[in-house]
């Protein structure tokens, strides 16, 4: 049935991934109406593919960005961290898919996302980076000391000043392209409408993980012991409000 054993141990994998990701799956594919070969060939032609190559850069980007993070050593704390980095990418990809699908079947985008507009003003435009912090050239060494000042003078003097946040979102998105554009090429595969709504997922891709890193940021900065990571949001906050008054207060 299979052409050897690996092949058959991907089919199980892939099994059981459609299983344990059913309800995030296009109707059709859940209930057998849509041939699974579809699916299948996405999945270990895009999915499993990006996933893998997201690793490295995914730790690296967080390790610039919260080193505090990668820094922790408490195994709890660190295997909470280390699911939400084994994660970067996985529900922006399978949007991706359902993008996909829907695109094929004439889905009337503007009709399924009813802030279709909205979205079409906040990612159409392609964003300007932001030369001013130094931490945009750690990955280009080819960039001399010369040009990056050259860089810099113009930013100051021709772009609105894009915040800290902002960069970093950038950077994120540069990232999770840069490894996708090896296996999926997104100007040829996806239409006008489907951009934008491509764009939107990968800015909720950046903010699902800085929510979810940045709570473990705080809660290593203000000294959370481990028995508290199940805390409640309210209970949480409520311990850091306390935490942060005293720090305040001496």
């Amino acid at each position: 049935m299979f052409d050897n054993e690996e092949e058959q141990d991907i089919r199980s994998e892939f099994e059981e991934w459609m299983d344990i990701n059913f309800f995030l799956l296009p109707v059709p594919f859940r209930f057998g109406q849509e041939p699974e070969y579809e699916l299948y060939s996405f999945y270990t032609g895009i999915y499993k593919k990006v996933m893998r190559e997201l690793w490295k850069p995914v730790r690296e980007i967080t390790r610039r960005h919260y080193p505090e993070v990668m820094e922790e050593e408490r195994p709890l704390v660190v295997e909470r961290i280390e699911r939400i980095l084994n994660f970067v990418g996985h529900r922006f990809l399978l949007n991706l898919f359902e993008l996909l699908y829907d695109q094929r079947c004439g889905v009337d985008l503007r009709e399924k996302y009813p802030d279709f507009d909205k979205y079409k003003m906040n990612y159409a435009k392609p964003q300007r980076q932001n030369f001013h912090d130094d931490s945009f050239f750690d990955d280009k060494p080819w960039i001399t000391e010369e040009q990056k000042e050259i860089l810099k003078q113009c930013f100051e003097e021709d772009a609105p000043q894009i915040s800290f946040k902002e960069m970093r979102k950038i950077e994120f998105v540069d990232m999770l392209q840069s490894v996708l554009l090896k296996h999926f090429d997104v100007a040829d595969r996806l239409e006008p409408d489907s951009l934008i709504i491509y764009a939107m997922y990968l800015a909720c891709e950046h903010m699902d993980f800085r929510l979810d890193i940045e709570h473990y940021s705080t809660f290593i900065q203000y000294g959370f012991d481990e028995s508290e990571l199940d805390l409640s949001y309210e209970e949480f906050m409520e311990r850091l409000s306390k935490k942060i008054s005293q720090k305040l207060n001496g």
